[in-house]
């Protein structure tokens, strides 16, 4: 396994950093509002019209599809070591893990730090579309009293990125469409504005995976940790992780 370039690492601090300061305060912030106020004006008046699309995107949203999401993400990183001679599933399996973790840890090192009171769309447009009460009988997430940053959307993020340069090219691209469609289902619930994503989600995701490489954070973890898991995953089915 290979450290993250400390240049680059730090490349991604600052990108993070900027996009995360064009939302929080500057001129861009009229901007960052009137796309988060267009994209729900165009996608909440499309539920409440048909019981099958409410249906789908109340599913989409129930917490069971998170099992899902985890599952794909999973077996992503696992073809991409099947398909990798230099890579092994376990290998690649063990920095999902780290890379989930991180995102879990920085969702609660952010929620800790700073007080982001910011309700979601359905809290604040009124006359909304609500999931949940077109849907009842699933339960499913379409408010937040905290939606900035989409929680969601900063683990898939922070696993993908994390994992970026272990997978080949076309695991890479699959893991960040993956992580992009199943953040979508909150976004289009109104859960969360499109800004908790684009301006908060992976802003923090790039500085998280930046910071673990420009401080050679990753260098401990993979001397220390990644050799456990990976030699942990591996003791579970050992005949299938041959290439």
């Amino acid at each position: 396994m290979l450290p993250i370039p400390r240049r680059r690492s730090w490349l991604c601090v600052l990108i993070g950093v900027l996009l995360l300061a064009s939302w929080w305060h500057g001129p861009l912030r009229p901007l960052w509002d009137s796309l988060d106020g267009l994209v729900f004006r165009l996608t909440n008046p499309l539920l409440g019209q048909q019981p099958l699309w409410d249906g789908f995107w109340a599913l989409a949203n129930h917490r069971a599809t998170d099992l899902l999401a985890a599952a794909v993400m999973a077996l992503i990183f696992a073809l991409s070591g099947r398909h990798d001679r230099r890579r092994s599933v376990p290998e690649l399996l063990a920095r999902a893990v780290v890379g989930a973790l991180l995102g879990l840890a920085t969702k609660g090192l952010v929620g800790s730090v700073l007080d982001l009171d910011r309700l979601s769309p359905t809290l604040t447009v009124g006359d909304s579309q609500r999931l949940s009460l077109l849907v009842p009988w699933l339960e499913t997430k379409d408010a937040s009293k905290g939606s900035f940053p989409s929680d969601h959307g900063l683990v898939l993020l922070c696993l993908t990125l994390y994992g970026w340069r272990q997978l080949l090219p076309t695991a890479r691209w699959a893991a960040l469409l993956a992580a992009v469609a199943f953040s979508l289902p909150r976004l289009f619930s109104g859960a969360h504005w499109l800004s908790d994503t684009l301006a908060g989600s992976l802003p923090l995701a790039l500085i998280s995976v930046g910071l673990l490489g420009g401080l050679g954070l990753d260098r401990l973890l993979e001397r220390r940790v990644l050799p456990v898991l990976t030699a942990a995953i591996g003791r579970l089915r050992p005949q299938s992780w041959r290439a």
